[in-house]
C-alpha cells in the first residue's frame, strides 16, 4: 500500500523520519541502477563521516568560570586586588559533537585498479541545506571538487525546507520552472555552460530521469517515484506517522493544505493491507 501522496511525501521531512527515508531510497535507488548499466559500469552505495556540532539549544550550556586573582598579603578579608601577572579565563562553551553520516551513490565505468568515477548521486539532507552547518560547507565544496575532477553530479532534492544547495543557482529554479516544490539537478562534467533540472511539484509523481554516463555511452533511467513508493511502504512511516493529527514538518499553503487533508482521507478510507488479506 502506497502513502497517502502521489509523490513525495511531505511528512517524512522531519528531522527524524528523513535520515531512514534517504538511506532507504539511495538503497533502492542502488539496485535498481544496478540492473539497468552497461556492463562495464558499476554502481556503489558509498558514505561520508563528520563532525557536526548538535544544533539543539538545550545541549549547549555555556561555562561561566570563576575569577581567579592573586591577591596581595595584608589586605583586609573580603578584598582583593589582582596583580599584574594574572590572567582571566576565557569563557568555555561546552556543546555536543555528533557524528554525521551521509549516504550517496558512485557510478564507475571499468574494474579495479583501473574504474573511473563517472556519476555521483546525491540525495540532499536537511545538514545539506543547513546554514552555516559544517555538513552544508563539506557539501558545497565536494560540488566544486566532482565538477574540477571531471565527474557528473546528480542532485535530487526532496526537502522544503533549508537553503537552496543544488549546483543549479535558486534564481534559474524559479526562473524556468517556476519555485518548484522540490527539483533535481544534473550537471555534466563535459557540458559546463548548461545545467539541467527536473522541476518536481507537489501533488506530481517523481519523475522518471536520466542519469549521465561517460560521453558516447549515453544514459541510464531510473524511475524514482517506484522506489519512494518501496521506501515508504518498506520504512516505519504507516506506524509512525500520524496523519490525521499531526502538522507538516514545514508549512504548507492554504491550497496544498487542502489538498494533502483530501489525500489523506481518501488514503484512510481504503481497506488496511491487515484487513485485505483476511
Amino acid at each position: 500500500m502506497p502513502s497517502p501522496l502521489p509523490g513525495m511525501d511531505p511528512f517524512l521531512e522531519s528531522p527524524d523520519r528523513f535520515p531512514t527515508f534517504h538511506n532507504v531510497f539511495l538503497v533502492y535507488l542502488h539496485e535498481q541502477l544496478q540492473g539497468r548499466l552497461p556492463t562495464d559500469y558499476s554502481v556503489s552505495l558509498e558514505e561520508r563521516t563528520y563532525i557536526e556540532a548538535a544544533d539543539d539549544p538545550p545541549s549547549r550550556r555555556v561555562a561561566i568560570p570563576d575569577l581567579s586573582v592573586k591577591s596581595s598579603e595584608g589586605i583586609a578579608t573580603g578584598t582583593a586586588l589582582a596583580t599584574l601577572d594574572a590572567a582571566e579565563e576565557p569563557l568555555w562553551l561546552a556543546f555536543d559533537e555528533e557524528e554525521a553520516t551521509e549516504t550517496y551513490l558512485n557510478i564507475y565505468q571499468g574494474r579495479q585498479p583501473n574504474e573511473r568515477l563517472v556519476t555521483t548521486i546525491e540525495l540532499l539532507s536537511p545538514a545539506n541545506k543547513a546554514e552555516g552547518s559544517r555538513g552544508r560547507d563539506l557539501y558545497m565544496r565536494k560540488q566544486q571538487d566532482l565538477v574540477a575532477a571531471g565527474v557528473h553530479l546528480v542532485e535530487i532534492d526532496l526537502l522544503r525546507a533549508g537553503r537552496h544547495a543544488t549546483a543549479i543557482p535558486e534564481s534559474y529554479v524559479r526562473n524556468l520552472a517556476g519555485n518548484p516544490t522540490y527539483h533535481i539537478s544534473i550537471r555534466e562534467f563535459h557540458r559546463p555552460d548548461r545545467i539541467g533540472i527536473y522541476p518536481i511539484p507537489l501533488r506530481n509523481p517523481l519523475p522518471a530521469i536520466r542519469i549521465p554516463l561517460l560521453p558516447g555511452d549515453g544514459t541510464v533511467q531510473a524511475n524514482l517515484q517506484p522506489l519512494m513508493d518501496r521506501a515508504w511502504d518498506a520504512g516505519p512511516f504507516r506506524k509512525r506517522v500520524r496523519y490525521s493529527i499531526e502538522e507538516c514538518p514545514s508549512p504548507l499553503t492554504d491550497n496544498d493544505r487542502a489538498w494533502v487533508g483530501d489525500c489523506i482521507s481518501r488514503w484512510q478510507s481504503q481497506p488496511s493491507p491487515a484487513t485485505e488479506s483476511q
